[in-house]
Parts: structure tokens; C-alpha cells; sequence
């Protein structure tokens, strides 16, 4: 099985070569599990804290708020990333991309 496009993430993470891989994939599962479990967690709260009043109130828009602050937080990874890129180029070329990411993310 050849998935296009390996070769080029290869070269743009050379230390993840190999078997090493994987672990972007396990890291996007990972925040895929997390980011469901955290959706179900906010749709069940009212069960949790059923005397809470505050969250009986904001229940209907408890759903768009955490999608909000998913997206928000997606574009801040992805923003800080390109915008460390230009500076990391001219610094090494070969590994940007790899220590352009947050630390903990890869």
C-alpha cells in the first residue's frame, strides 16, 4: 500500500523516518479521541451538575461554543507554525518543518 505524498513528509521530517511515522498518526488519533470525548463530556454536563442553573442556561449553545474553541485553538497551532516557518527556513532548511512545530505536538 503507497500513500501519496510519504515521501515528501519524509523528506520535510527527516528524524520521524522509518517506523517513526506512525507516531503522527498516533498523535491524530489521539486529538481526535480527546476532542470526541471532550464534545460528549460538554453535552452531558447538565447531567453531571444537574443543580447548576448556570449551565441549564447556557446548555443550548454549550455545542457551537466548543466547536469555537476547537477551531480557535486549531488555527493558533497552524498559525504559529507558518509563522515561524520564514525564520526557520533561512536557519535550516533540512529541518524546519520538524522544529516548527509546538514542542509536544510532534
Amino acid at each position: 500500500m503507497h500513500i501519496k505524498g510519504t515521501e515528501k513528509l519524509r523528506e520535510k521530517l527527516p528524524s520521524y523516518s522509518g517506523r517513526k511515522i506512525i507516531f503522527i498518526s498516533l498523535i491524530a488519533i489521539s486529538s481526535i479521541t480527546v476532542g470526541a470525548l471532550l464534545y460528549v463530556f460538554m453535552n452531558l454536563m447538565r447531567y453531571f451538575f444537574p443543580e447548576n442553573e448556570f449551565i441549564i442556561l447556557i446548555e443550548p449553545i454549550l455545542p457551537i461554543l466548543f466547536q469555537m474553541l476547537l477551531l480557535s485553538s486549531g488555527f493558533f497551532l497552524v498559525s504559529t507554525m507558518w509563522s515561524r516557518k520564514v525564520k526557520l527556513l533561512e536557519n535550516d532548511h533540512r529541518r524546519a518543518y520538524e522544529i516548527g512545530a509546538i514542542p509536544g505536538c510532534i
